[in-house]
């Protein structure tokens, strides 16, 4: 089960290696060989794979992942700070950090460009998410996310051909930092401004009972067993009375998906809060982007 710790950063922490310092990432992931251990104590080699561990840890949470030969983790001063040319040129600041399992995967989000209004009082912020992995699960990755101040929840979403995220090549060359940075821009400009778009017209769609039972149908299709009917009358619920919801427009909808996905998926079990921060960042994702889908189809 995936486990997450938020980290805030404070004001005006406009380079990564301030956002890494507030997170106390700045460790080094280190190749390993490995070893099968028999159950007389026989070493056996695995040559053909190594672990990937914390340089600051001796305990079992230092391992990160198992990978091939060919593997080679970037660091995350490296993978990282190519975005400062954004935040410097652009004004933007790193807001939060998260760490996946110790550190097999650190996230840090960073806003960019200004807010803007999808119906009055209801505001959106334009962030994208930078992810590094280190267990060879993904590559360098930066997703687009506008959050919604009312509620701070993640706003994901996939719609008609837009790219909803970019993977980033590694290295420390200047002129590779800012073609990166550049193309990461360029992308999310047009993912932000078709989804600030889209969402106007949500929020301009009136929705009736009906078509919130049609809408939860459609993302999560006929449910029978007794959890997953109160898991969608709490979504239901969110719809009408959530966070800057009245339950009037297509907006709230899709709003009651992801204020459900970020803040009560998980409510009542054991570590709540670090298992709906997962959801907020990883889990949650699809079934968001499924929502936000539905509600565009709806239009």
């Amino acid at each position: 089960m995936i486990t997450a710790k938020e980290i805030k950063m404070t004001a005006g922490t406009n380079t990564a290696a301030m956002a890494l310092q507030i997170m106390t990432t700045q460790w080094l992931a280190e190749m390993c060989r490995i070893e099968a251990v028999k159950p007389d104590g026989t070493r056996i080699p695995i040559p053909r794979n190594k672990a990937v561990i914390r340089d600051d840890l001796l305990t079992p949470e230092a391992v990160l992942g198992v990978v091939g030969l060919v593997y080679e983790p970037i660091q995350n001063p490296a993978a990282f700070a190519f975005f400062d040319i954004l935040t410097q040129q652009y004004n933007g600041t790193y807001q939060k950090g998260y760490i996946i399992d110790n550190g097999r995967q650190i996230i840090i989000i960073a806003k960019i460009g200004d807010d803007y209004e999808v119906r009055p009082g209801d505001v959106i912020s334009d962030h994208i998410t930078l992810m590094n992995s280190f267990d060879g699960s993904s590559p360098f990755k930066a997703f687009f996310t506008p959050i919604r101040k009312l509620s701070g929840a993640h706003c994901r979403a996939t719609f008609g051909g837009a790219v909803n995220s970019v993977a980033i090549r590694h290295t420390i060359t200047a002129s590779t930092r800012m073609s990166d940075a550049m193309t990461v821009l360029n992308v999310s400009a047009t993912f932000f401004e078709q989804f600030k778009n889209l969402s106007k017209q949500m929020a301009g769609k009136a929705l009736t009972r009906k078509l919130i039972d049609e809408f939860l149908l459609n993302v999560f299709g006929e449910v029978k067993t007794k959890p997953n009917k109160e898991k969608l009358e709490t979504i239901a619920n969110l719809i009408v009375n959530g966070t800057g919801n009245t339950g009037k427009s297509l907006w709230d909808a899709y709003n009651g998906v992801i204020e459900w996905a970020d803040f009560y998926r998980y409510a009542g079990k054991k570590n709540a809060d670090i298992l709906n921060a997962g959801s907020a960042v990883l889990t949650g994702v699809g079934i968001k982007e499924k929502a936000f889908r539905t509600a565009v189809s709806m239009l």
